[in-house]
């Protein structure tokens, strides 16, 4: 959901918010996190000057992957 692929950000400090479904597991960069019982997400990410890519990735409990990145730009 937010932040969207390619935005420039003006501080280091990114909050990362997106909604999942139908999954048995999530992570972003590599590092388990967490939904609510709606299927939300939120994590807070200090990312450096210049070009950041987060990666999220979901499984479901069949084994199935998905992944999805993103890029964000610090000015």
């Amino acid at each position: 959901e937010s932040p969207q692929d390619g935005e420039r950000v003006e501080s280091p400090l990114v909050v990362m918010r997106g909604q999942s479904r139908n999954i048995a597991w999530i992570s972003l960069n590599d590092r388990q996190i967490f939904t609510d019982e709606e299927g939300k997400w939120s994590e807070k990410l200090i990312v450096s000057e210049g070009i950041s890519i987060m990666t999220v990735k979901a499984r479901d409990r069949f084994g199935r992957e998905t992944k999805r990145s993103l890029q964000i730009v610090l000015k």
